[in-house]
């Protein structure tokens, strides 16, 4: 079953999802972003998007590049809570306001990290870090 076009809108490469559609279609978003075939900028109620429903595999490679490439982007574990997927989507809300303060969450199918939802601001300066070094930003030695 494909995601409606009219509950998303595409935002330089992640789509907008309003949290009430994100909860009512959970497993259809979850399997998107778990698959990485799309991230999702949760909305609410259409304010501006403060948290991105991305995979694991994602938000763990962008979670140790950020970390190596600078320290304010580390996330530590007291900076993240592992849900099983029922349990993060009745506490979507919750997740989204814990985002807002800097929190993770890791969400899991039948004990397996599949999905994470971080905080915007995190997720938007990590690609931005990410993308600046693979345009070979390296400019030492260069006039």
């Amino acid at each position: 079953m494909a995601i409606p076009a009219t509950k998303v809108r595409k935002v330089g490469g992640v789509e907008n999802v309003d949290i009430d559609t994100l909860r009512n279609k959970w497993t259809l978003y979850l399997d998107d972003a778990a698959d990485d075939k799309q991230e999702f900028a949760v909305t609410f109620r259409g304010h501006a998007p403060d948290a991105v429903l991305m995979s694991y595999d994602s938000w763990e490679y962008s979670r140790k590049e950020g970390a190596r490439r600078d320290s304010v982007l580390a996330v530590d574990e007291s900076q993240y809570v592992t849900l099983s997927s029922d349990q993060a989507r009745a506490q979507l809300r919750d997740r989204r306001e814990a985002a807002r303060r800097g929190h993770h969450t890791v969400i899991t199918r039948y004990r397996k990290p599949v999905a994470a939802l971080a905080p915007l601001e995190w997720f938007e300066a990590v690609q931005k870090l990410l993308k600046a070094g693979a345009s070979g930003s390296n400019t030492a030695g260069q006039s």
